[in-house]
C-alpha cells in the first residue's frame, strides 16, 4: 500500500493583552500506514479506491470541525480544521462511494501518540488476522518474552528456547523482533546486534522511554553469560540494547508489570535456575523486585512478597491501581521440568507493591488465563477436561444449561465446558457461564484458552484450534440477558461468553501469551513461526464521548457501559448491588443488602480531564432523606454526590415529578454539582489528572434514564 500523507491545518486563537485576537497556525502531518500481503489496503491497480474518515482526538469538546470525511486515501495535502491540541487520530477507510455501509471492506486505525513529526496511524483490516513478521524469528520453539511500550508504540519479542546459538534460518535465543504498531514495520534483529546474553523465558516491560528485558534462562548453558541475574535495556531511540543491569535476585519464568505511579518495572515470581544442577528442585522466588527507570538500579526494599512461589505466573495492574497476581504452577521435580501442579491462590497488592491486601482461591487448573475488567475486576478462564467438569459451566444463549451429550456422541467433544470466574474489586469470586449456541463454527472446550483485553469491559476469549477445528473467538458479555425473575440459580442467566463467527486464520502457538497493543488489538507468536496480530476494534482513552454514549446497545449489554461487579450475582445471605438494563437506556441500580461496596457502572476505556457529566434519574423508592434517592458519581478515585460532597437537596415536588436532572462539572481539581430546579450548588475537590468516570448505585433503588458526558 502507498502511504497516505495529510497536512492538517490546525487553528488556535489566542490574545495576549490585545483587543484583536492573533491567529496561530499549527501544521501537523497525519500519515496513514498499511500492512503488507493479504492485509494491505490496495487500490488493485487503480480499479478500487478508498476514502478516509478522520476524527481528531484530544482533551477537548467534540465539534463538527474535528472530523473529516471522504478524504482521498492517496491525498498528499489536505487541510483539516482540527483543534491544535489534537493528540491522536481515529481513521476508518472504506471503498470510495460505499459510505461504509453493510458489506463494505473496512480498514481501521487508532493512535493517541503525537510525535514532533506528527501522527502516524496503522490501518488494520477489520476482524482479520494478519502476519506481522513471517520469521525466521520468532520460531516455533517457545520461550519468547513479549512486551509493549504504549509511550513509543513499539512491541518487542526477545529470546527463544533454542539450545543452539542459531538455527538454520537464523533464529536463536539472542534474537529480537521489534514491531512498530503505528507504522506496521517489523524488524528482526539477528544475534550480533541484539541481546548480549542468550535468553528464554524472560520478561519485557516498558521502562521510562525504553523497554527492559529481564531475567530468564540461558538455553545455551553458558556459565559466563548469566541470563537469570541480569537485565538489558532496549533503547527505543537508538534501536538497540545499550545497558546491562544486575538484578538483586536471579529469576526466570516470572511475570513483570510497569507500576503506573513510578514507572518502575516490578518483577514477580519465577524461580532461580541453576544450569549446573539440572536435577535440582526449582527454587521459587517470592520476593518482589523493582527496577528504577531513573537510576536503572534495583531494589527489594519496601516491597511485598507472594504467599506461594509461582512458576509462570500472571501479573496485572488493575484499573483501580491494585496489582493482581494469579495462576502459575508450584515448583516441579527438577529444573528440566520446573513447573509442577497448577496453583489455586490469587493475590492482590497495593499500587506500591507493598504488603499483600487480600487473597482468594480458584479451582487449580492448568493454563489458567486472566484479563483485567473496569473498576478493578478480573476475569479468569481455564479449560475443563472431559473427566473434570464438576465446577464447569455450559449454557445456551438463552441461559439454559447445555444438554449433556453422551461420550459416544461425536459432537460431545465440541461442547464448550469451560471454567470461568468474575473476581470483583474486593476479591469476591462468582462463576461466569458460556453459551454454546449461535456459533458459525464448532467451538470446543479449549485445552489452552487465551484472554485478550477488549473494549467495553468485554475481553475476547480465544480457543486454540486443533486438527480440523478452527480457532474460535468468544466475546465476554458482562450484562445478563432478559431472563427469569426467579431467584433460582439456574433460571437466571449470568454474565457469560458468547461465541462469535470470527476465527483466526493464523492461530496462536500453544503455550504462548497474547500481547495487548490496546483494547481489541493484540499480537501473538505463530505455532509454525512468525509474529501475527489482529484488530477487532479501534478505540482508546480519547475516543469521542458522544459517539460512545449514543451508540446502539448490543443484544445483551449496553455499549460502552461496564460494571465493576457481576451485575447479576447469585442469591445468598449477602447480596451485592444488582443492575438491569433495557433497550430504552434505563439502567436500574439496586443497592446491596446488607451494605457492601456497591456496583459502579463505568464509561469504559475512556479518560477525561475537564468534563461535564449530565445524569437523569428516576427514583423508585427511598426513605425520608431525599439525598438517598440520588446516585454517586465516581471521578477516578474520588466520589461526588455522597456524604463528603453531596448533591444540592431537591424538593419533594421535583422528586414527585418522576425525574431529576443532575449535572457535575469538573474543572481542574474542582467539581460543581447542580440539580435541576435547585438554585444552590455544591463545590468540592477531586483528584487531579486524567480520570475515568462512573455512576454508583445509591442507597435506594434508582433508575438511570440517561447518562451523558462531554469533555470540557
Amino acid at each position: 500500500m502507498k502511504r497516505s500523507a495529510f497536512r492538517a491545518l490546525l487553528l488556535l486563537f489566542a490574545c495576549f493583552g490585545c483587543s484583536t485576537p492573533e491567529a496561530h497556525v499549527t501544521t501537523l502531518g497525519i500519515v496513514t500506514h498499511g500492512l503488507g500481503a493479504d492485509c494491505a489496503v490496495s487500490d488493485a491497480g487503480g480499479s478500487v479506491d478508498y476514502a478516509l474518515s478522520l476524527t481528531a482526538l484530544g482533551p477537548f469538546a467534540a465539534e463538527g470541525a474535528d472530523r473529516a470525511t471522504n478524504v482521498p486515501l492517496h491525498a498528499t495535502e489536505w487541510e483539516l480544521d482540527f483543534d491544535a491540541r489534537t493528540a491522536g487520530v481515529d481513521a476508518v477507510a472504506t471503498r470510495a462511494g460505499s459510505g461504509g455501509g453493510a458489506g463494505a471492506p473496512v480498514f481501521t486505525g487508532h493512535s493517541e501518540r503525537r510525535r514532533p513529526s506528527g501522527i502516524d496511524v496503522l490501518l488494520w483490516p477489520s476482524e482479520r488476522a494478519c502476519s506481522l513478521a513471517p520469521g525466521p524469528y520468532p520460531g516455533g520453539n517457545g520461550g519468547q518474552a513479549l512486551g509493549y511500550s504504549p509511550r513509543s508504540g513499539l512491541a518487542l519479542v526477545a529470546g527463544e528456547d533454542l539450545p543452539d546459538a542459531r538455527d538454520e534460518q537464523g533464529a536463536g535465543p539472542g534474537s529480537t523482533l521489534v514491531f512498530d504498531a503505528d507504522r506496521g514495520v517489523a524488524s528482526s534483529i539477528p544475534r550480533g546486534g541484539a541481546l548480549a546474553v542468550p535468553r528464554a523465558f524472560a520478561s519485557v516491560t516498558e521502562l521510562g522511554e525504553n523497554l527492559l528485558v529481564a531475567g530468564g534462562e540461558n538455553p545455551l548453558g553458558a556459565s559466563t553469560l548469566d541470563a537469570a541475574g541480569t537485565a538489558e535495556l532496549y533503547s527505543t531511540k537508538d534501536g538497540g540494547f545499550t545497558t546491562s543491569i544486575a538484578l538483586a535476585q536471579r529469576r526466570a519464568r516470572h511475570a513483570a508489570v510497569t507500576l503506573p505511579a513510578t514507572g518502575e518495572t516490578l518483577l514477580v515470581g519465577g524461580y532461580n535456575p541453576e544450569p549446573s544442577s539440572p536435577d535440582r528442585r526449582p527454587e521459587p522466588i517470592v520476593l518482589f523486585e523493582a527496577v528504577s527507570p531513573a537510576s536503572l538500579g534495583t531494589s527489594i526494599s519496601g516491597l511485598g512478597q507472594l504467599e506461594v512461589g509461582r512458576i509462570d505466573p500472571t501479573a496485572l495492574v488493575l484499573s483501580n491501581g491494585l496489582i493482581f497476581v494469579g495462576g502459575g504452577n508450584a515448583p516441579g521435580g527438577n529444573q528440566a521440568n520446573p513447573a509442577g501442579d497448577p496453583l489455586d491462590l490469587v493475590e492482590w497488592f497495593p499500587p506500591d507493591a507493598g504488603s499483600r491486601l487480600f487473597s482468594n482461591a480458584l479451582p487449580a487448573r492448568p493454563h489458567r488465563t486472566f484479563a483485567a475488567l473496569p473498576g478493578g475486576g478480573v476475569l479468569s478462564v481455564a479449560s475443563c477436561e472431559a473427566d473434570d467438569r464438576a465446577d464447569c459451566a455450559c449454557l445456551t444463549t438463552t441461559g439454559e444449561p447445555c444438554e449433556p451429550l453422551p461420550p459416544s456422541d461425536t459432537k460431545a467433544s465440541s461442547q464448550p465446558y469451560v471454567d470461568g470466574f468474575w473476581l470483583d474489586p474486593e476479591g469476591n469470586i462468582e462463576p461466569v457461564a458460556f453459551a454454546s449456541e449461535g456459533a458459525a463454527a464448532s467451538c470446543p472446550t479449549p485445552t489452552e484458552p487465551l484472554l485478550a483485553p477488549g473494549s467495553d469491559g468485554a475481553p475476547w476469549l480465544i480457543t486454540a484450534g486443533t486438527d480440523g477445528v478452527p480457532t474460535c473467538l468468544w466475546r465476554f458479555e458482562p450484562w445478563p440477558g432478559e431472563g427469569s425473575s426467579s431467584d433460582s440459580d439456574d433460571a437466571r442467566p449470568r454474565p457469560r461468553f458468547v461465541p462469535t463467527a470470527l476465527t483466526l486464520a493464523v492461530p496462536p502457538a500453544p503455550g504462548t501469551r497474547l500481547l495487548s497493543l490496546g483494547p481489541d488489538v493484540f499480537a501473538w507468536i505463530v505455532e509454525s513461526g512468525g509474529f501475527a496480530g489482529a484488530a477487532l476494534g479501534h478505540r482508546g482513552p480519547l475516543t469521542r464521548d458522544t459517539e460512545l454514549l449514543t451508540a446502539a446497545p448490543g443484544a445483551l449489554r449496553p455499549a460502552h457501559l461496564a460494571p465493576d461487579h457481576n451485575p447479576n450475582p447469585a442469591p445468598g445471605a449477602v447480596r451485592k448491588a444488582r443492575a438491569t438494563f433495557d433497550a430504552n437506556f434505563a439502567l436500574e441500580l439496586e443497592p446491596p443488602e446488607p451494605p457492601l461496596p456497591p456496583l459502579t457502572v463505568w464509561i469504559a476505556d475512556t479518560t477525561y480531564d475537564d468534563a461535564v457529566v449530565s445524569v437523569s434519574v428516576s427514583p423508585q423508592r427511598g426513605g425520608s432523606d431525599l439525598a438517598t434517592l440520588l446516585p454517586t458519581l465516581v471521578f477516578g478515585g474520588s466520589t461526588v454526590g455522597d456524604s463528603y460532597c453531596s448533591w444540592p437537596q431537591p424538593s419533594n415536588a421535583s422528586v414527585s415529578a418522576g425525574q431529576l436532572g443532575l449535572t457535575a462539572t469538573r474543572r481542574g481539581t474542582s467539581v460543581t454539582l447542580a440539580v435541576t430546579g435547585v438554585s444552590a450548588t455544591t463545590r468540592c475537590s477531586v483528584a487531579a489528572g486524567p480520570l475515568a468516570v462512573g455512576v454508583r448505585a445509591g442507597a435506594a433503588t434508582t433508575k438511570l434514564v440517561s447518562f451523558a458526558i462531554e469533555r470540557g
